[in-house]
């Protein structure tokens, strides 16, 4: 009996796939904003569960970052949809990617001044958001407890932005998952924060960007926090992978191994799972460890 390589199949919650079917010409266009960064282009990556768009936002992740882009990445939960709780997060954002900036050797020799000004900022805006403590020192402290958030994402953004230019990254990515838990609460504004921040910033021609992913509702969610918002995003919408993408997302990683499928088990496969990427995963695995012949048969997945 030949012992096969262990599954190239990977049925999970934003696990890449072997292979990343259906999903080149998002990529292209994503990858086209990087390279320009004088002109910033917010991006929404929606669709339903399994549909890969985690694994379509890691991808860009990692472009991102091979062109020069400092990501910070955050995936939400429930618990952060509470306006405190999102402030919070931000700022925890910004000053992470303070603290990765302020490991910049050119920044130390070209800017210091600019980034001490930055960690001012950021420091003194534990004064305004008590949960949130930030381990930098400042001799800065505004006056009064009563800030709004996008005034201070505003500056904080245009700081970084300054700084990302005087540095070696190209700007800074925002990369949120789960993004579809944030929602506006009246007479707190947190979405709307972040987007009006976002927004003033890039009218400006700062090198920050927005990758946000979610479900459906995240349409609907910026859309009410603020009305232009369907302006400042391209979105991409995933859904099930067409033909003939869908047939070698099946295919080619078994062939890479040295096996394949019959025919009548790609089609069955194809008929069963309707090009959804994760059942696609799920009936690959399946069948490669549910069978030991170098093809697999019809007879393979009457057995499943």
């Amino acid at each position: 009996m030949q012992n096969w390589p262990p599954s190239p199949y990977r049925p999970g919650n934003g696990i890449d796939p072997p292979y990343l079917g259906d999903r080149e010409e998002q990529i292209e266009a994503v990858r086209a904003f990087l390279k320009d960064a004088r002109n910033p282009r917010n991006v929404l990556i929606t669709g339903l569960r399994g549909v890969g768009k985690t694994v379509l936002l890691n991808h860009l992740q990692g472009e991102a970052e091979g062109l020069g882009w400092l990501v910070v990445d955050r995936e939400f939960s429930e618990p952060d949809a509470d306006p405190l709780a999102f402030a919070n997060a931000l700022l925890t954002d910004v000053n992470r990617a303070l603290r990765r900036l302020s490991l910049s050797t050119r920044l130390k020799d070209r800017a210091a001044n600019l980034l001490q000004a930055a960690i001012d900022v950021v420091g003194a805006l534990t004064v305004s958001y008590g949960e949130f403590k930030v381990s930098v020192d400042t001799k800065r402290r505004r006056p009064g407890p009563h800030r709004r958030l996008d005034d201070d994402l505003k500056e904080a953004f245009t700081h970084i932005g300054e700084l990302c230019r005087k540095s070696e990254y190209r700007g800074m990515v925002l990369r949120y998952d789960e993004f579809h838990v944030i929602r506006e609460h009246p007479g707190s504004p947190t979405l709307s924060a972040l987007l009006s921040a976002t927004s003033a910033v890039q009218q400006h021609g700062l090198p920050l960007m927005l990758m946000l992913c979610g479900l459906p509702p995240v349409v609907d969610n910026l859309a009410r926090s603020k009305s232009y918002s369907e302006r400042m995003f391209t979105t991409l919408v995933l859904g099930n992978l067409r033909p003939p993408e869908d047939r070698a997302a099946l295919v080619d990683p078994a062939t890479r191994l040295g096996r394949r499928f019959a025919d009548e088990v790609v089609d069955a496969v194809m008929i069963d799972s309707g090009g959804y990427p994760f059942f696609i995963q799920v009936y690959g695995d399946a069948l490669w460890n549910g069978s030991h012949g170098e093809t697999i048969q019809i007879a393979d997945v009457r057995r499943l």
